[in-house]
């Protein structure tokens, strides 16, 4: 086998990894941490944007939406009849999967029986068995979850959100699909999305835990036959264009007026390192502007606006870039309509260099305390290994970041233009 093991370390966190690389087998990133429990995965790099690819220089070829959600359903389905995830307790191993836009992950976590959990785990990824009927049935099923998010005030009102702020882009659609979209999956789409999607340079596999690195080497290549890399480009479209809504007004079932405010930013980094730096700014810009330590959440609080913190969160990638900003109130508009003037005041006033000293603090401190945990450490580590980067260098970024640089980044984000409402609202009975 032909096989290089590169370490990265950092003497300031007392940490390490190692990335081992094999011809026709993905990247296996070993992460050895002196705990109980280990916590493993494999992640494809196939999300429900990925709505189309390209072989080679070929014609784009469509698939329908929720597909890459039906697949990491119908990959626990074993050739024998049998269901992973009843393989994986009688293991004693916690199993699970999910997909993202961005990414599919299949997990598990244990305290006992690593190797033969890891073996299932590789086996399952490897072997796709569908059919006719087995498709139907799953179509049924995922069309009961589809119809519970269409009845969850808090999925309702995130898509919306996404629909306004993205209307011809895959975003706006659930990661399920809809009941028509799925309704055209067959086992030939799903054996084809696999063949593409499922291979070698698309994929990443991660164990943290108690492991020695050689030995998950000899799982992998055990478990794990050698393929060919397959050439392909995913299309996912850009969209840099201003918001197509301003709001979204939906009634349901509520008690409380929700509301998700989103932040579209039309400037996009390509580069991952860019990208990196930019996370990190945003990540502080987001604690000085939304945390309850902050001046806007205590005023509303103040004001008897909102009884509760505002959920903010950001998601970042090469082709599209937002930020949500989620709560409940009981005139959820002129909340909104605070958080607009409230930010256009700080445009004019500036933001605090204080401030940022201190929340930047507090992100440093996030970064180093989430290799407290294996779980933490897995699922962090699934970006940086997509990206190229290095989870470790995390830490020198977050310092190097300057006041400077904040303010110009806040120069392009939080715009009053680039920002959408959706509103879920109490039926009027």
């Amino acid at each position: 086998m032909n096989m290089t093991t590169e370490w990265f370390s950092s003497a300031r966190l007392g940490e390490r990894y190692c990335r081992i690389k094999t011809d026709g087998r993905p990247d296996v990133y070993v992460f050895p941490k002196n705990m109980s429990n280990t916590y493993a995965l494999c992640a494809v790099h196939y999300g429900s944007v990925d709505r189309s690819y390209c072989l080679e220089d070929g014609e784009p070829i469509v698939l329908p939406d929720g597909i890459a959600h039906f697949l990491e359903h119908k990959m626990f389905t074993q050739p024998d009849g049998t269901d992973a995830f009843d393989r994986f307790s009688a293991l004693g191993a916690d199993a699970n999967a999910y997909t993202a836009y961005d990414r599919t992950v299949y997990l598990f976590n244990c305290t006992s029986d690593f190797d033969k959990s890891f073996a299932t785990l590789l086996d399952m990824v490897t072997h796709p068995y569908f059919t006719a009927q087995s498709v139907k049935k799953e179509q049924g099923i995922i069309a009961q979850e589809i119809g519970m998010y269409d009845d969850d005030p808090d999925s309702v009102c995130y898509i919306n959100m996404l629909r306004a702020l993205y209307p011809n882009h895959p975003l706006s659609t659930n990661v399920c699909g809809t009941v028509k979209s799925i309704a055209r999956i067959t086992p030939e789409l799903l054996y084809d999305c696999h063949r593409v999607f499922y291979n070698p340079s698309n994929m990443v596999i991660i164990v943290c835990g108690a492991v020695d690195e050689k030995r998950v080497a000899e799982l992998v290549e055990q478990n794990y036959a050698p393929t060919g890399v397959l050439s392909f480009r995913s299309c996912v479209p850009r969209d840099n264009d201003s918001p197509a809504q301003k709001s979204i007004t939906q009634c349901m079932q509520v008690a409380m007026p929700l509301f998700v405010m989103g932040f579209k930013e039309r400037q996009t980094d390509a580069d991952p390192v860019t990208r990196q730096r930019r996370d990190v700014l945003a990540s502080i810009l987001e604690r000085m502007l939304f945390s309850t330590s902050g001046t806007l959440y205590n005023n509303l609080y103040d004001a008897g606006m909102i009884t509760s913190p505002l959920s903010c969160g950001r998601l970042a990638e090469e082709d599209y870039a937002y930020t949500e900003l989620c709560g409940s109130a009981k005139d959820a508009n002129a909340v909104c309509e605070y958080i607009i003037s409230h930010i256009n005041n700080i445009r004019k006033s500036g933001l605090s260099k204080d401030d940022f000293v201190r929340c930047k603090r507090k992100r440093l401190g996030d970064a180093i305390s989430r290799f407290d945990s294996t779980e933490e450490i897995a699922n962090s580590l699934i970006g940086y290994a997509f990206d190229g980067l290095d989870i470790l260098d995390d830490i020198n970024v977050i310092q190097s970041v300057t006041f400077d640089e904040l303010c110009g980044l806040f120069e392009t984000m939080y715009l009053e233009q680039d920002t959408a409402v959706s509103f879920v609202l109490p039926t009027v009975k």
